[in-house]
């Protein structure tokens, strides 16, 4: 039995055949068979492994987009990428017509771009920088006086639900050599608005 174990692993089968071959020919030993008296065909076995060599059988198919990353397509895609760089990696996939793991390799390690978020910041008024210095004195003041002050503020969690006009920065990626730190000034309040306090 170790023979044809050992004529079977030498060969290059996927993990799936080699793993329904093994208990094909562990059954075959069973001795609870009633059949058991007729040794395997090690023949027939070696002919079933060359045969699923040849055919390739047990293997995943792959989905026969290309996966070749020339010169054409780096040119193609960092054209594309420099038009419009908030271009996803699946829609680039399908202008260049490779599939969507080689299009990510290509973007990292050809053009050696990533994926930057735009981040979401208050709008600033003039009037807001006149009462956020005079809020850091009166509050640097009160600490001063008294320094039990930090121990009986109560930090609360909120949130804004904006009905219209909400930016998502997880969908709003644009993809670069450097980071730009791009900030989009937001309105604290808007038209529409519904406020969550926890």
């Amino acid at each position: 039995m170790h023979s044809i174990f050992k004529l079977f692993s030498s060969s290059k089968i996927s993990q799936r055949f080699k793993y329904k071959l093994r208990s094909f020919v562990a059954s075959l030993f069973d001795p609870r068979r009633d059949d058991f008296t007729q040794p395997p065909d090690v023949k027939q076995k070696s002919r079933t492994c060359h045969h699923t060599r040849e055919k390739d059988i047990g293997s995943p198919k792959g989905s026969g987009i290309p996966t070749e990353r020339t010169e054409e397509v780096i040119y193609a895609t960092q054209e594309i990428l420099e038009q419009d760089p908030t271009t996803s990696i699946r829609r680039l996939s399908q202008q260049v017509e490779l599939s969507v793991g080689t299009c990510h390799k290509l973007v990292r390690k050809d053009l050696h771009m990533y994926p930057y978020r735009v981040q979401s910041v208050q709008e600033l008024q003039l009037v807001d920088f006149s009462r956020r210095l005079q809020y850091c004195q009166w509050f640097l003041n009160n600490i001063a006086n008294n320094n039990e002050v930090l121990e009986k503020i109560f930090f609360t969690d909120e949130a804004w639900f904006h009905l219209s006009g909400y930016t998502n920065s997880q969908n709003m990626r644009n993809c670069a050599t450097e980071h730009f730190h791009e900030a989009l000034e937001e309105p604290l309040h808007l038209e529409k608005y519904v406020f969550g306090q926890l």
